[in-house]
């Protein structure tokens, strides 16, 4: 592996809002399961900081608490969340029900990686 390969496979992995990321006002929920894969996702509580784009480019920021999916680094759970978002994108329900498939096959074979 040279030196550019190794520098992306250790890149931090971007989160989705609303897919494996949430950020809620304080003590708003008790517990969040990612919409990609079901796992329970972990939690900081009282997080001072930018919640998105704009906020961030403002260098503003609010207190809320972030849940973030365990999974979200696996290469299986990039696939699945790309699954997902194609297939709320489409407007063929044959073509979201192939995806649907596939999306099952992958998170039944990585089921012992997923948290309840």
């Amino acid at each position: 592996m040279n030196e550019i390969e190794n520098n992306l496979q250790n890149k931090p992995t971007a989160l989705s809002k609303g897919y494996d990321s949430f950020t809620p006002s304080p003590g708003e929920y008790e517990s969040w399961k990612c919409r990609v894969c079901g796992s329970r996702a972990a939690v900081r509580r009282n997080v001072y900081g930018p919640t998105g784009y704009a906020e961030a480019m403002a260098k503003k920021g609010h207190l809320h608490d972030s849940f973030s999916c365990p999974n979200s680094d696996k290469d299986w759970h990039k696939q699945s969340m790309n699954l997902t978002r194609e297939k709320e994108s489409t407007s063929s329900p044959r073509i979201a029900a192939l995806i649907s498939k596939d999306l099952q096959e992958i998170l039944a074979n990585h089921q012992s990686e997923i948290s309840e």
